[in-house]
Protein backbone atom coordinates (compact mmCIF):
# COMPACT_ATOMS: atom_id res chain seq x y z
CA UNK A 1 0.00 0.00 0.00
CA UNK A 2 1.43 3.63 -1.26
CA UNK A 3 1.60 6.47 0.99
CA UNK A 4 1.51 10.18 0.36
CA UNK A 5 5.14 10.34 1.63
CA UNK A 6 6.06 7.10 -0.98
CA UNK A 7 4.44 9.56 -3.74
CA UNK A 8 6.47 12.81 -3.17
CA UNK A 9 9.70 11.36 -1.84
CA UNK A 10 9.59 8.38 -4.97
CA UNK A 11 13.54 8.96 -6.18
CA UNK A 12 11.61 8.96 -9.87
CA UNK A 13 10.00 11.20 -9.53
CA UNK A 14 12.43 13.80 -8.55
CA UNK A 15 14.21 14.56 -11.33
CA UNK A 16 11.09 15.36 -13.30
CA UNK A 17 10.35 17.90 -11.29
CA UNK A 18 14.10 19.08 -10.34
CA UNK A 19 13.89 21.66 -13.30
CA UNK A 20 11.05 23.19 -12.36
CA UNK A 21 13.16 24.43 -9.15
CA UNK A 22 13.11 28.08 -8.30
CA UNK A 23 16.91 28.51 -9.11
CA UNK A 24 16.64 27.15 -13.04
CA UNK A 25 13.13 29.18 -13.40
CA UNK A 26 15.02 32.58 -12.39
CA UNK A 27 18.05 31.97 -14.73
CA UNK A 28 15.57 30.98 -17.76
CA UNK A 29 13.33 34.33 -17.01
CA UNK A 30 16.77 36.16 -17.15
CA UNK A 31 17.69 34.26 -20.74
CA UNK A 32 14.53 35.47 -22.04
CA UNK A 33 14.84 39.09 -20.62
CA UNK A 34 18.00 39.38 -21.98
CA UNK A 35 17.15 38.02 -25.38
CA UNK A 36 14.06 40.38 -25.59
CA UNK A 37 15.97 43.56 -24.88
CA UNK A 38 18.82 42.26 -27.09
CA UNK A 39 15.88 42.31 -29.79
CA UNK A 40 14.28 45.41 -28.85
CA UNK A 41 16.58 47.56 -31.04
CA UNK A 42 16.75 45.96 -34.13
CA UNK A 43 12.74 45.72 -34.43
CA UNK A 44 11.31 48.55 -32.99
CA UNK A 45 11.45 52.32 -33.55
CA UNK A 46 14.74 54.50 -32.15
CA UNK A 47 11.91 56.40 -30.07
CA UNK A 48 10.83 53.54 -28.19
CA UNK A 49 14.01 51.75 -27.95
CA UNK A 50 15.48 55.17 -26.23
CA UNK A 51 12.55 55.38 -23.61
CA UNK A 52 13.13 52.13 -23.01
CA UNK A 53 16.13 52.44 -22.04
CA UNK A 54 15.12 55.27 -19.86
CA UNK A 55 12.90 53.28 -18.02
CA UNK A 56 15.23 51.15 -17.42
CA UNK A 57 17.57 53.22 -15.78
CA UNK A 58 14.98 54.49 -13.80
CA UNK A 59 13.66 50.99 -12.67
CA UNK A 60 17.35 50.67 -11.56
CA UNK A 61 17.55 53.91 -9.54
CA UNK A 62 13.95 52.66 -7.86
CA UNK A 63 15.37 49.30 -6.98
CA UNK A 64 18.33 50.90 -5.07
CA UNK A 65 15.76 53.34 -2.96
CA UNK A 66 13.79 50.07 -2.72
CA UNK A 67 16.78 47.96 -1.14
CA UNK A 68 17.67 50.62 1.36
CA UNK A 69 14.08 52.02 2.30
CA UNK A 70 12.68 48.17 2.30
CA UNK A 71 15.28 46.19 4.31
CA UNK A 72 16.87 48.70 6.30
CA UNK A 73 13.46 50.73 7.25
CA UNK A 74 16.10 54.07 6.51
CA UNK A 75 14.54 57.01 4.19
CA UNK A 76 17.23 57.80 1.93
CA UNK A 77 15.83 61.81 0.57
CA UNK A 78 19.02 61.78 -1.60
CA UNK A 79 19.24 58.89 -3.81
CA UNK A 80 19.36 60.67 -6.66
CA UNK A 81 22.83 61.93 -5.71
CA UNK A 82 24.71 58.29 -6.09
CA UNK A 83 22.82 58.40 -9.24
CA UNK A 84 24.12 61.97 -10.72
CA UNK A 85 27.38 61.16 -9.84
CA UNK A 86 27.40 57.65 -11.66
CA UNK A 87 25.67 59.99 -14.75
CA UNK A 88 28.29 62.91 -14.40
CA UNK A 89 31.31 60.61 -13.80
CA UNK A 90 30.39 58.69 -17.28
CA UNK A 91 29.30 61.82 -18.90
CA UNK A 92 32.70 63.73 -18.09
CA UNK A 93 34.40 60.18 -19.22
CA UNK A 94 32.69 60.84 -22.84
CA UNK A 95 33.01 64.81 -22.89
CA UNK A 96 36.58 65.40 -21.93
CA UNK A 97 38.06 62.63 -22.72
CA UNK A 98 39.84 61.13 -25.91
CA UNK A 99 40.88 57.36 -24.65
CA UNK A 100 40.13 54.48 -27.06
CA UNK A 101 38.69 52.24 -24.94
CA UNK A 102 35.42 54.69 -23.98
CA UNK A 103 32.85 53.12 -23.84
CA UNK A 104 34.09 50.83 -20.87
CA UNK A 105 35.95 52.83 -19.08
CA UNK A 106 32.51 54.90 -19.14
CA UNK A 107 30.40 52.24 -17.56
CA UNK A 108 32.37 51.45 -15.27
CA UNK A 109 33.47 55.14 -14.21
CA UNK A 110 29.36 54.95 -14.31
CA UNK A 111 29.56 52.52 -11.37
CA UNK A 112 32.38 52.59 -9.23
CA UNK A 113 31.79 55.77 -8.47
CA UNK A 114 29.13 55.80 -7.08
CA UNK A 115 29.61 52.87 -5.21
CA UNK A 116 32.63 54.10 -3.45
CA UNK A 117 30.55 57.45 -2.80
CA UNK A 118 27.77 55.55 -1.59
CA UNK A 119 30.77 52.91 0.50
CA UNK A 120 31.93 55.59 2.16
CA UNK A 121 28.46 57.81 3.14
CA UNK A 122 27.01 54.10 4.45
CA UNK A 123 30.17 53.74 6.42
CA UNK A 124 29.97 57.05 8.17
CA UNK A 125 26.45 56.81 8.57
CA UNK A 126 25.33 53.51 9.53
CA UNK A 127 28.79 53.16 12.11
CA UNK A 128 27.83 56.54 13.10
CA UNK A 129 24.23 55.66 14.24
CA UNK A 130 23.04 57.93 12.13
CA UNK A 131 18.77 56.76 11.77
CA UNK A 132 15.43 58.02 11.64
CA UNK A 133 15.05 61.17 10.75
CA UNK A 134 18.47 62.55 11.08
CA UNK A 135 19.85 60.12 8.11
CA UNK A 136 17.18 61.13 5.80
CA UNK A 137 18.43 64.62 6.24
CA UNK A 138 21.97 64.12 6.40
CA UNK A 139 21.11 62.26 3.12
CA UNK A 140 19.49 65.09 1.78
CA UNK A 141 22.11 67.75 2.19
CA UNK A 142 24.56 64.97 0.65
CA UNK A 143 22.50 65.43 -2.32
CA UNK A 144 22.22 69.23 -1.97
CA UNK A 145 25.76 69.70 -1.73
CA UNK A 146 26.36 67.78 -4.95
CA UNK A 147 23.89 69.63 -6.49
CA UNK A 148 25.63 72.58 -5.89
CA UNK A 149 28.86 71.34 -6.30
CA UNK A 150 27.66 70.38 -10.11
CA UNK A 151 26.36 73.61 -10.72
CA UNK A 152 29.11 75.56 -9.35
CA UNK A 153 31.82 74.39 -11.54
CA UNK A 154 30.45 75.74 -14.41
CA UNK A 155 34.02 74.81 -16.17
CA UNK A 156 33.56 71.38 -15.84
CA UNK A 157 29.80 70.12 -15.70
CA UNK A 158 28.43 72.72 -17.71
CA UNK A 159 26.77 74.23 -14.45
CA UNK A 160 22.84 74.52 -15.26
CA UNK A 161 22.98 74.00 -19.00
CA UNK A 162 24.72 70.56 -18.60
CA UNK A 163 27.34 68.41 -20.06
CA UNK A 164 27.58 69.44 -24.04
CA UNK A 165 29.93 68.10 -26.40
CA UNK A 166 29.51 63.84 -25.48
CA UNK A 167 30.90 61.47 -27.92
CA UNK A 168 28.42 58.76 -28.53
CA UNK A 169 28.92 55.55 -25.91
CA UNK A 170 30.85 53.00 -28.50
CA UNK A 171 30.33 49.36 -26.86
CA UNK A 172 32.13 47.16 -29.47
CA UNK A 173 29.85 47.27 -32.91
CA UNK A 174 27.38 49.23 -31.10
CA UNK A 175 27.24 53.24 -30.62
CA UNK A 176 24.81 54.78 -28.58
CA UNK A 177 24.38 58.49 -29.33
CA UNK A 178 21.03 59.71 -27.71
Amino acid sequence: RMTMSDVVLHPQRKPAIRWLSGAVLHWVGVAVVAVLLWIVPATTSEFFTGQLGRFLVFGLAALGLDLIWGYTGQLSLGHAAFFGVGAYAAGLILAKTEWPALGLVAIAAGILLPAFVAFVMGRVLFYGNVVGAYFAIVTLLVSLILEQTAISTIHLTGGINGLYGMKPLILGPFAVDD
